[in-house]
């Protein structure tokens, strides 16, 4: 009998900077959508520019990382045991 392999359940911490200032920015929205399965995980940042996605399973996901007059990031990545997103949004100009 073949089973497919489970995917590990992990904690994800964001944190979200501007790029010019180094300053934390509330309110940035990270959607990350795995490319197996199109699951969707989604928050938005505190006051200190974090916020931690929980029970997200292990694999490659699309990110898209926005914040109203802020350029929009976006990419992929590769979430296993302790990963991170941290990136720096620039605004526009």
């Amino acid at each position: 009998m073949n089973l497919l392999p489970v995917a590990e359940l992990v904690d994800v911490s964001v944190h979200i900077i501007d790029v010019d200032t180094g300053d934390d920015l509330e309110g940035v929205h990270v959607i990350i959508k795995n490319t197996s399965n199109l699951e969707v995980f989604e928050c938005s940042t505190e006051s200190d520019g974090k916020f931690t996605l929980n029970n997200v399973p292990t694999g490659q996901y699309m990110y898209t990382i926005y914040k109203e007059n802020y350029l929009e990031e976006m990419g992929t990545i590769n979430i296993s045991v302790g990963s991170t997103i941290e990136k720096s949004l620039k605004q526009e100009e």
